[in-house]
């Protein structure tokens, strides 16, 4: 090999080398770039709040106060009745005794009256007949039989006799006792009452029927309310009869 040649090959062989060798150059000639941080975000501005003493104070504001609720009117109460007193007690209980003596009478005398139909066949009856109606209007009649009271009423006016009492006796004596009370027509203020006692023996197996008459022929309720003066007549009559029982 000439030199030319050789001198040839030597530049080829340098000119490959010098171009394998730039690229390290440029890599370790370069500097490392220095990381720049991003821009922070500006923050937003806060408005710049006065100092309180430099802030006027508000006004108050005068607050209306709000309506009370309605208040429910209380529940009418009833007014406590005053205690009783020891007197009204007292009479209560009195009453509540003549009751509960009244029922227990009323229950004997029943219990008498279907013993003596049981025992007895004997009977009276009383009539009642009024004759004075027209000048002293009849106010009341009244039955005691051996002073035990067994009839009062009113409704016995009229000329006709009327039953108004019948009931079982033992034989033997009873007294009958009849009390009549009249008023003048319309002359309340002039007015009478009379009162008779009829004693008599009852026969056994007998009705014994008594029949009272009541008249008056005095000076009557006009003389009286006019004059103030003036007589009273007034009678009571008793027809007693015995009766045969009749036999069913």
């Amino acid at each position: 090999m000439n030199r030319r040649s050789l001198a040839r090959v030597l530049a080829l062989a340098l000119s490959a080398l010098m171009l394998s060798s730039a690229p390290f150059r440029g890599v370790a000639s370069a500097k490392p770039r220095k990381k720049h941080a991003p821009a922070a975000a500006p923050a937003p501005s806060t408005p710049t709040t006065p100092a309180l003493s430099e802030q006027p104070e508000p006004e108050a504001v005068p607050t209306t106060p709000a309506a009370p609720a309605p208040v429910p009117a209380p529940a009418a109460q009833a007014p406590t009745p005053p205690p009783p007193s020891k007197s009204s007690v007292e009479l209560d209980s009195l009453v509540t005794e003549y009751s509960a003596i009244r029922d227990e009478l009323f229950r004997s005398r029943a219990k008498a009256a279907v013993l003596g139909e049981a025992l007895f066949k004997t009977k009276v009856e009383v009539s009642f007949r009024y004759a004075a109606g027209r000048a002293w209007p009849l106010k009341k009649v009244s039955l005691r039989l051996d002073e035990r009271p067994v009839y009062s009423g009113d409704s016995a006016n009229g000329d006709t006799a009327q039953k108004i009492f019948e009931t079982v006796a033992a034989p033997g004596r009873h007294v009958l006792t009849a009390r009549v009370e009249a008023s003048g027509v319309g002359e309340d203020r002039v007015s009478y009452a009379t009162e008779d006692s009829f004693g008599f023996e009852i026969a056994d197996d007998k009705i014994t029927h008594v029949e009272l008459t009541v008249d008056e022929t005095g000076s009557g309720a006009g003389p009286f309310a006019k004059k103030k003066e003036g007589t009273f007549d007034l009678r009571i009559k008793a027809n007693v009869k015995s009766l045969v029982v009749e036999k069913k």
